[in-house]
């Protein structure tokens, strides 16, 4: 168990391959990511490729990637509002930021560079 939720050997077996392939690149460099937080590995990976092509979208891929190696629960704020979690895994989202990210991201009125800014300034907390 991780966080309050059911994380065995398999599971990670399981959803590595996964994570590997929802954010495109080497398994040695979603290691380094895991190794500074390993709650990427605790949602699915349909919503951890859904913050990357996100992000993407208002940066650029490279600053995605930056983003989320400073701070790889980002990844945790695609999780759906009715999506099931636990409470640990809602108070870390809402502690280090990811769960605002969908609202930044999602926000209308404000130009790009200034989403980015605002993910920044949560991913360097």
């Amino acid at each position: 168990e991780f966080l309050g939720e059911p994380l065995t050997r398999a599971e990670v077996g399981r959803r590595w391959p996964k994570l590997v392939k929802a954010l495109g690149i080497s398994k040695e460099e979603v290691l380094e990511i895991i190794e500074v937080d390993s709650t990427p590995l605790l949602v699915d990976s349909e919503s951890v490729a859904e913050v990357l092509a996100r992000l993407t979208q208002i940066s650029s891929r490279e600053k995605a990637l930056e983003l989320i190696n400073w701070n790889p629960s980002l990844l945790v704020g695609g999780r759906k509002n009715g999506e099931e979690q636990s409470l640990h895994v809602q108070v870390l989202g809402d502690v280090l930021y990811a769960g605002r990210i969908v609202k930044v991201l999602q926000e209308d009125g404000r130009d790009d560079a200034a989403k980015v800014m605002e993910i920044e300034l949560y991913s360097y907390a």
